[in-house]
């Protein structure tokens, strides 16, 4: 596991728990809900973080203690919990534009699986154009910008 990036985290388990734990706890919490006729995915690696930058732009992988970087975690279907910078005020009811967004990140941060209680076309072709894009240990939790706007 040492010679791999992507096991990183693991290594530094007893290290790295306890300040993820802090800066999540620092952060805004909100649960969100889908718009009507949304629906979150969720995967096999269903943490995904993103930096909040002006202009309506977010850049995935950040470092979880990033000031202005949420963590989001879909918690079912219709909901999605957001550890976010305090000065974020989350609508409750996420647009369909957002809920695209949120599930354009999650398949990009999967592993391997994909999960939807839903069987869409929509659905497959996201996972198939975003699987995995996001690697652990090379691109996501980073603390430098990665330069990729989703």
């Amino acid at each position: 596991m040492t010679d791999n990036p992507a096991f990183g985290h693991l290594v530094a388990l007893n290290y790295s728990t306890p300040n993820i734990a802090k800066s999540i706890l620092g952060k805004a919490w909100t649960v969100c809900e889908a718009s009507d006729g949304c629906r979150f995915i969720t995967s096999d690696a269903p943490v995904v973080t993103m930096k909040i930058a002006g202009g309506n732009r977010v850049y995935s992988g950040y470092g979880f203690a990033q000031v202005d970087t949420a963590v989001f975690l879909p918690i079912s279907p219709t909901q999605i919990f957001i550890a976010g910078p305090q000065n974020i005020l989350w609508e409750k009811i996420q647009d369909s534009n957002n809920v695209d967004l949120l599930n354009k990140a999650i398949a990009n941060f999967a592993d391997k699986s994909v999960y939807s209680d839903i069987c869409s076309e929509e659905t497959q072709a996201l996972v198939n154009s975003e699987l995995g894009v996001t690697k652990f240990g090379d691109d996501a939790f980073k603390v430098t910008d990665p330069h990729v706007a989703i």
